[in-house]
């Protein structure tokens, strides 16, 4: 199954880009060591919950059914042998935040190989929207990262509380502004600059370029810490503010 970091570009003329697929890895690392992410505040927190027609749970119950059903349909258990063509068919009937539930696991429902498929399908959504397959990034880089921020702007209030989805967020935000200035624009002012992860780990990757030592990675700077700190409070305040909501 394709995913977005080798579907990316590596040949961007400026040497202030973030490589995507560093930005991948160390998403997928920061979501191993379950350090949640940042909601954009109590108040988005709150509208995000009433507009959601299902609590988490009853989502990754949900999710878990149609799983079931699909493989039994499909007559094999889940395993690193399920083809892409496979799993399309399986999770075809679900939304991003049903693949959520599944990649994060919620109420430990889900085997690893259902994450990591999971993870591959947001990816490869998350690509369709920078225009990887459609040749729009190609044609123009900064055009297809204001699209993927705005797809990764769009997501579920669980998913922003990732540092998966912060992590990408923070990259793409930088990587947006970088080839908006080298194509002469003006970068466009987005909603989710400002969420106080992002702004957090965004910090973070501009000390780690600011180093120019390739021996170095976002981890290493302080600012990864400080977010994942951030993030266990935003993630007790979200299930705080939607248990009420409920």
């Amino acid at each position: 199954m394709v995913t977005i970091a080798s579907a990316m570009t590596s040949n961007v003329s400026t040497s202030n880009i973030t490589p995507f697929g560093e930005r991948q890895r160390l998403a997928t690392k920061a979501e191993e060591e379950r350090g949640p992410a940042v909601s954009e505040g109590p108040r988005d927190i709150v509208t995000s919950a009433r507009v959601a027609p299902k609590d988490f749970a009853t989502v990754a119950k949900e999710a878990r059914a149609v799983l079931d059903q699909g493989l039994a349909k499909l007559g094999k258990p889940m395993s690193g042998h399920i083809t892409g063509k496979e799993w399309d068919d399986v999770i075809s009937s679900l939304d991003r935040r049903s693949l959520y539930a599944i990649y994060s696991n919620e109420g430990g429902r889900f085997s690893r190989y259902e994450q990591m498929y999971a993870e591959a399908t947001m990816a490869h959504q998350e690509g369709t929207a920078m225009g990887h397959y459609d040749g729009l990034f190609q044609r123009d880089h900064a055009a297809g990262g204001l699209r993927g921020i705005r797809f990764l702007d769009g997501v579920s209030a669980e998913e922003k509380t990732s540092l998966r989805w912060a992590a990408i967020r923070a990259g793409t935000q930088h990587d947006y502004e970088a080839w908006s200035r080298d194509s002469g624009k003006v970068p466009e002012k987005t909603d989710g600059k400002d969420h106080p992860l992002v702004k957090i780990l965004r910090s973070g990757l501009e000390r780690r370029l600011a180093l120019r030592d390739p021996t170095k990675r976002l981890e290493d700077m302080p600012e990864y810490q400080q977010a994942k700190q951030l993030a266990e409070q935003q993630r007790t305040q979200l299930h705080s503010v939607v248990d009420r909501v409920a």
